[in-house]
């Protein structure tokens, strides 16, 4: 995924609130310390997965049939 300045400073507020480690032992050890940590954490993660949708919208717009989702066959076929 790119990084932009957005990036950064959606990340730079979570270190604020979290720390410098951002391992999952840690991040889940400051989510349920403190309730700006949590509040920190999901403000992350829903930046990410905005720019991740954002991104597989522009691929679907570039490729509009790699975007289907493939339905799995069933054995009767």
């Amino acid at each position: 995924m790119e990084k932009t300045v957005s990036t950064y400073r959606v990340r730079r507020v979570l270190q604020q609130h979290v720390g410098s480690d951002l391992s999952l032992p840690a991040l889940i050890t400051a989510m349920l310390s403190r309730t700006a940590a949590w509040r920190a954490v999901a403000s992350f993660c829903e930046a990410v997965m905005q720019k991740k949708e954002a991104a597989e919208r522009a691929r679907e717009r570039v490729n509009p049939v790699r975007g289907r989702r493939r339905r799995p066959r069933n054995g009767s076929r």
